[in-house]
């Protein structure tokens, strides 16, 4: 694992070189605007602007570069612990560790998607951790969590939890980071 420091370092050296998808993730955020992958997925699925992105601000905030906090893909959580890591294959790595070590709940990517819940709706290991897949993922839980109780918010409290007490304080984490991009 790295330090934030080291983090913010090579997130500023993937934003001047990388090519391809990740590249394009992490050059197109700035501060109270939502990242076009969020909406171009919140667009497809009829999801509010902006929730989406909360709910990676919630589940996979890291500070990165200048002390900007932004969802980070790279990061896992086992046991409510999260480890971040500095790139799409050292996750995918110790996403395979994990497993051989027998540790099957894990949530992944930065919209932290479980493994045991949802782990079939993924190509792979590759596929969990891709940022854009593991969005549209997410996505589609959060739909499917509305049309059974029709209303956002109880699905963003379903997204994280069925037990009422822990979905309740899981809205007020993400109506705290809508707020912010108003």
């Amino acid at each position: 694992m790295l330090s934030i420091k080291k983090i913010s370092i090579l997130l500023f050296l993937s934003s001047c070189f990388f090519v391809g998808p990740v590249a394009a993730y992490a050059n197109d955020m700035s501060l109270n605007t939502i990242p076009t992958v969020y909406k171009k997925v919140s667009k497809k699925y009829r999801i509010p602007p902006g929730l989406l992105y909360s709910i990676a601000m919630v589940e996979s905030q890291t500070t990165i570069a200048d002390g900007k906090v932004r969802p980070w893909p790279w990061t896992l959580n086992t046991s409510g612990k999260p480890h971040r890591f500095s790139s799409h294959a050292e996750t995918v790595a110790a996403i395979k560790d994990l497993k051989e070590k027998g540790v099957r709940n894990i949530d992944v990517g930065i919209m932290q998607v479980n493994m045991i819940y949802h782990g079939h709706r993924f190509d792979s290991y590759s596929d969990h951790v891709n940022p854009y897949t593991n969005i549209d993922v997410a996505a589609t839980i959060l739909v499917a969590e509305k049309k059974e109780c029709d209303d956002w918010w109880c699905a963003v409290g379903r997204y994280h939890s069925r037990k009422q007490l822990n979905a309740d304080r899981y809205i007020r984490k993400v109506r705290r980071e809508m707020e912010k991009l108003q």
